[in-house]
């Protein structure tokens, strides 16, 4: 009886062994069919490109519409418009920020682990660094290679950078350097963060985020924060340009604000602190802005609005004059001839 029992337990074991090993072969079997009708789906379906974006199928003639079947497909010839000239020399790791044009021939760049850096452009052929100052003012980690820039400008003899602070230079800072006596002066403060600055005569003008826009002024070797201007007609000022004496500050909230500077510009530091004139809205948030002086025309780039253009003829009542929608979001603006 032991035997027999001991065989008709390796008899169930070996039952149970046969039912598992076909329940997995029909598992697999089901398995197969089921990948098998999806990759049937997945053929009759547009492809997807390698960025996840549908490929259209517009112009791509197939069977349904031809009858036939379906030649291979060819883009339509496209032409880029910028043309390659030549590649600045030296190490692609620059964590660029602002670039700006000058009429003189000369082009400056911001770069995160160089400073601000000053080329000679008059010959885009053979392009050529004339220029690189780094702000004394170096990362926390105190390693000279990130000295930090985001926002540039020149106006012939000084040049300036802005660092707004981030995890690897904590503190903000706008750094003005006097080419003829190769100094340099900084301005930085706690709980100020800087953004975009321009030179406006012997005055800096500096956007200040949520505190507005500050007025700098280069003295005996010191640069002085003169005024400060925190308008409730701006939220967060990320901007700004100079046309004679109106100053317009482009809003991260998405807006462009003209100001009256013509008492500071006339008498310096000790003029009237510069009063708001006009506001205009728009669609986007504002993050560059150019102008063109001649026609009184505003160049911003408004991020996911795209490229706006505000009149500021009348700089009490600015007017967006058109809007343009860019691929991807619109960071930089830089304009030059008699475009509006």
């Amino acid at each position: 009886m032991v035997g027999m029992q001991t065989t008709l337990e390796k008899m169930n074991v070996c039952q149970r062994s046969i039912g598992w090993a076909l329940g997995l072969v029909i598992a697999a079997t089901l398995w197969t069919s089921a990948c098998t009708r999806a990759n049937d789906d997945i053929s009759d379906q547009p492809r997807v490109a390698e960025t996840g974006s549908r490929e259209p199928d517009v112009g791509r003639p197939n069977e349904e519409t031809t009858g036939q079947g379906a030649p291979d497909y060819q883009a339509p010839d496209y032409q880029d418009p910028i043309v390659h000239v030549q590649r600045l020399q030296g190490s692609t790791f620059l964590e660029p920020g602002e670039v700006r044009a000058y009429s003189d021939g000369k082009m400056m760049f911001c770069s995160g682990v160089r400073g601000a850096n000053v080329v000679d452009v008059s010959d885009p052929s053979q392009m050529q660094v004339v220029g690189r100052r780094r702000p004394t003012l170096v990362s926390v980690l105190s390693d000279s290679r990130y000295p930090r820039c985001q926002h540039v400008d020149y106006n012939g003899r000084n040049y300036l950078v802005t660092h707004r602070g981030d995890e690897i230079q904590p503190r903000s800072f706008l750094t003005v350097f006097d080419l003829s006596y190769d100094e340099e002066a900084t301005f930085s403060r706690a709980n100020i963060s800087i953004e975009g600055a321009v030179f406006g005569g012997d005055l800096v003008f500096a956007a200040l985020h949520e505190q507005g826009v500050g007025v700098f002024e280069l003295r005996d070797g010191e640069l002085l924060l003169v005024h400060q201007v925190a308008a409730t007609e701006l939220e967060n000022a990320w901007h700004v340009a100079v046309d004679g004496d109106v100053l317009l500050v482009v809003d991260g909230a998405g807006a462009l604000v003209t100001m009256d500077i013509s008492s500071i510009r006339r008498t310096g530091a000790d003029g009237e602190s510069p009063r708001v004139l006009g506001r205009v809205e728009f669609e986007g948030g504002g993050q560059s802005i150019d102008t063109n002086p001649e026609i009184h025309v505003a160049w911003i780039a408004a991020s996911a609005g795209g490229l706006v253009a505000v009149d500021y003829s009348d700089p009490t009542a600015p007017v967006v004059k058109s809007s343009t929608q860019a691929p991807g979001a619109a960071l930089q603006v830089s304009a030059s001839g008699n475009l509006g």
